[in-house]
């Protein structure tokens, strides 16, 4: 549902079924914005978050989307962007994704989001 919702919106998403696929799939590809859940096989979403930003990739946004796995306070020390839970407004999603993909740069503008759920 949230594949379809972005790319309808605009966004070109790739997805990876695993936390190590995801951060192969960053590394290789380098996207923008990465919107994450906290529960994925081997490298959660956290794990994921603070391995992006601890390897100095600071122009990606991280958006971390979860059903309350993780507190604010959590998301907030693996150094995320945006916090959004999976119970609030789907518009608060799109808000969020739209507010982070017009700071980026224009590579990243044009690299879309990438998801992993």
């Amino acid at each position: 549902m949230v594949r379809t919702a972005l790319q309808l919106a605009g966004h070109h998403v790739l997805e990876a079924p695993d936390g190590q696929t995801a951060w192969e799939l960053f590394v290789a590809r380098r996207p923008g914005l990465v919107l994450t859940d906290i529960q994925m096989p081997g490298i959660d979403g956290l794990e994921l978050t603070a391995l992006i930003k601890a390897n100095g990739y600071h122009e990606t946004k991280v958006i971390v989307f979860t059903g309350g796995m993780a507190t604010e306070k959590q998301v907030r020390i693996a150094s995320a962007d945006v916090y959004v839970t999976k119970s609030a407004p789907r518009s608060e999603l799109r808000a969020a994704v739209s507010r982070l993909c017009q700071s980026a740069d224009s590579r990243a503008a044009e690299a879309g989001g990438l998801s992993f759920q």
